[in-house]
């Protein structure tokens, strides 16, 4: 009996601590979800310069266009959302777009609808002028009366009509006699950038075009940890120095990529109760993820 008594202790205890260890990757897991949760932002030297820039140029009340490109999923949606945020910090009225779907007229209410801080329905200003007058009410009293100076922040710019463009630009032109009010910064796809300015008028006033790099190798570990820290399990890195490697080669250094390939592994690690993220794990994942998607590579590499 006393034999038995032991064996069952010691079994109690072995399943303990898989399941601690279960919910650890399962937590860890969780920090590689793809969202745009600001607590798991990992500022690069490139990333940061461009933060720098844009609020320096919003300080100058430069009303150029500044042009920010990067593959998908090198993590723009995440940079819209961290520059909106230092820039409101710094006294900035900001006005954030998802996408560059809208044509002018309607994203014309979509900015004084963010200004005014309520909904204004299509029936409230019916035409192009009504918006246009709303706008420079709005304008007068966010911006002009206090100082300040409005951005707007454009995602997914690629997918802009030039009539929306020459739009916007033609709305950088409201300021006063010796003070500009309004910088557009267009967040879109490289190879896109050049359909984005057509038109000689925008081309000259692009204040700064910029890209996204994508992550280095060292940068790579630097996220890993500062995510997993981030989801509260700091000192626990299931990573091994190889297995690192093979998810910057994976992922070409792209985040979303990245996420991905370490959400995976870890859920697997947790259900086959591997204690390391294996190099070889890696591969595996990264094979299932191209033999189970039906995206272009170019798509699937890159997010």
């Amino acid at each position: 009996m006393a034999n038995d008594s032991g064996h069952l202790r010691a079994l109690n205890q072995v399943n303990f601590r898989r399941g601690k260890e279960s919910q650890l990757f399962r937590k860890a897991a969780r920090a590689f979800d793809e969202n745009r949760d600001t607590r798991f932002y990992v500022s690069t030297p490139t990333q940061l310069d461009i933060v720098k820039l844009v609020i320096g140029l919003a300080s100058d009340a430069d009303p150029g266009f500044v042009m920010i490109t990067g593959r998908p999923g090198c993590g723009k949606t995440m940079l819209r959302t961290v520059l909106h945020n230092a820039l409101r910090d710094q006294g900035f009225v900001c006005v954030s777009f998802e996408n560059g779907l809208l044509e002018f007229d309607d994203m014309l209410l979509e900015i004084v609808s963010q200004l005014q801080g309520q909904r204004v329905l299509p029936a409230d200003l019916p035409d192009r002028y009504s918006r246009i007058v709303a706008f420079k009410d709005v304008l007068l009293e966010r911006v002009v009366k206090s100082s300040s100076h409005l951005v707007l922040l454009i995602d997914e710019s690629q997918q802009m009509s030039g009539q929306t463009l020459e739009g916007i630009r033609n709305l950088t032109n409201i300021s006063a006699e010796r003070k500009n009010y309004i910088s557009p910064v267009l967040f879109g796809q490289p190879d896109d950038s050049g359909q984005q300015a057509p038109d000689p008028l925008i081309r000259s006033r692009i204040a700064a075009s910029l890209e996204i790099s994508p992550l280095t190798r060292s940068v790579t570990e630097t996220y890993l940890r500062f995510r997993l820290n981030a989801a509260g399990v700091a000192g626990f890195f299931p990573f091994e120095g190889p297995a690192i490697d093979a998810m910057h080669v994976a992922s070409k250094g792209v985040p979303r990529i990245l996420n991905r390939l370490c959400k995976l592994a870890l859920n697997r690690c947790c259900d086959t109760e591997i204690e390391t993220v294996s190099p070889d794990l890696i591969r595996e994942i990264s094979e299932i993820l191209t033999e189970t998607t039906s995206w272009p590579d170019s798509c699937l590499l890159t997010g």
